[in-house]
């Protein structure tokens, strides 16, 4: 059976307070009367000692103060006062044979009452100061029974009162000692359940006290220790999960060069093999031969790329400075001019005065060439592509927007994949690689741009900026 720590500290001070009463009871019956002879013997042997020394001078004064009878008697008186004691309810003094023989200087005598009176006791001193005179000393007849039994009713009554007394001290005691340690093991559990909403409020300068302050100590450092774990464990999650990620796109990435591939080599393949067999005319020759060095050409493309892309993704530096984005965008449009025309597409470019951007010339033109390129193969004719170069806010921001069929933003968010194309099929309709937005999100990571894409209104809008920039300027 389990006890609680009120009940244990309550028999622990009822066992103690019993322990002690019943002690003192049992002294009280067995040795008090013991006691209580040897105390009276003493007394009345230092009065006699006291008395001799004044040679027997105010000897009334002295017994008055010491509650005891002192006569001067001689022979004759001292034998009929014995007489007197033995006609009485104590023992025949002349079986005691210290009685007969009154020769000696001092004779200390001890009367214990009879029947009734077992209980009453006297104590006699005798000492002879003459031939013929002798100095008796005793005390009055006390009932030491009676004396007994008060004091053993006395010593019941403290008794019970220490009963009473172990329940409002154990009340009082356990729930001080109690209510600190109930609340350090409530703190406890909940610590033990990895619950650290609670702290222990006891101030105290004691162990309990120690032992709260270590507990709180002990709290705050496993909490720490758990939210750090938790933090590592959803750290790794992730990380796991950008490897399977990394996993399931590296499968893809093989698979889609494969894809890019196979068709450029199949062709070539078939029309080798069809001029190494002279199937075909001479109008089909040259045919077959503009195919090869097409396929060719689109390979020789897809390497590159691949080969730029890998280098974006790999470690390089690259050199800021101030550009000149007027020209950069110049030198685009006369680039691709007969592109454009040829769609009759119209380019609306919008730069601001203080319009500004620090980055590597060299990579940020290959970036915005991609953008437009990507730009003119996506739109209709007779449409019109928007690049806006302005500040919004703080943010220097470069835009640029053409016409699009509608798009989710699901979709949105695979364009920087590699290989993705917005014919699933995979056809040539658009050219390209699939790999031209895959370089402009490589080139932005390697200056640390925030960029992204956004469909609104049937036109989709691909733009980048300087975040740290801002930051900078904020600081």
């Amino acid at each position: 059976m389990r006890y609680s720590l009120n009940k244990r500290i309550f028999f622990m001070i009822s066992l103690v307070l019993l322990i002690v009463f019943s002690l003192l009871f049992f002294l009280n019956e067995v040795f008090l009367s013991k006691y209580y002879r040897m105390h009276k013997k003493a007394q009345i042997i230092s009065v006699a000692d006291e008395i001799k020394e004044i040679n027997y001078q105010d000897i009334r004064d002295i017994g008055e103060q010491n509650n005891l009878r002192i006569e001067i008697l001689n022979e004759l008186q001292l034998r009929a006062t014995l007489n007197r004691f033995s006609r009485g309810p104590f023992s025949d003094f002349e079986k005691d044979i210290r009685v007969k023989d009154l020769s000696k200087d001092r004779v200390i005598l001890t009367f214990q009452g009879k029947g009734k009176q077992n209980n009453e006791m006297m104590i006699l001193l005798i000492e002879k100061i003459e031939d013929d005179s002798f100095v008796v000393i005793y005390s009055p007849v006390y009932s030491i029974g009676e004396a007994l039994k008060v004091s053993s009713d006395f010593t019941l009554l403290g008794f019970f009162f220490a009963i009473f007394l172990s329940v409002v001290v154990s009340i009082v005691v356990s729930r001080k000692i109690s209510k600190p340690i109930l609340e350090i093991s409530f703190v406890a559990e909940k610590i033990a359940n990895l619950q650290f909403d609670k702290t222990l409020q006891i101030i105290r300068d004691d162990e309990v006290g120690d032992l709260a302050k270590a507990i709180n100590k002990m709290s705050n450092s496993l909490r720490f220790i758990i939210e750090d774990l938790k933090i590592s464990n959803e750290r790794l999650k992730m990380e796991i999960q950008k490897e399977k990620e990394i996993d399931k796109m590296r499968r893809e990435f093989i698979s889609n060069v494969n894809h890019e591939l196979k068709t450029p080599i199949a062709l070539i393949k078939g029309f080798t093999e069809g001029l190494k067999d002279n199937i075909a005319s001479p109008e089909d020759r040259e045919y077959y031969l503009d195919v090869i060095d097409d396929e060719c050409n689109n390979m020789d493309m897809l390497v590159k790329r691949l080969l730029l892309l890998s280098k974006y993704e790999s470690e390089f530096e690259i050199k800021k400075e101030e550009l000149d984005i007027k020209n950069l965008l110049d030198e685009l449009l006369k680039r691709y001019k007969i592109e454009y025309d040829k769609k009759n597409i119209k380019i609306e470019v919008e730069i601001g005065e203080q319009f500004l951007l620090i980055a590597d010339y060299k990579e940020l033109k290959i970036a915005i060439d991609n953008l437009f390129r990507n730009a003119i193969n996506y739109t209709e004719e007779n449409k019109t592509i928007k690049i806006y170069c302005n500040k919004e806010g703080e943010r220097e921001i470069f835009s640029i927007i053409n016409p699009y069929k509608e798009m989710t933003s699901e979709e949105i968010e695979k364009l920087w994949i590699p290989f993705n194309k917005a014919d699933k099929a995979r056809t040539r309709k658009f050219g390209g690689t699939g790999l031209g937005l895959s370089i402009v999100a490589a080139i932005m990571k390697k200056h640390g741009f925030t960029y992204g894409a956004s469909y609104e209104n049937g036109e989709i809008k691909f733009y980048f900026y300087d975040e740290r920039t801002v930051t900078e300027k904020e600081s």
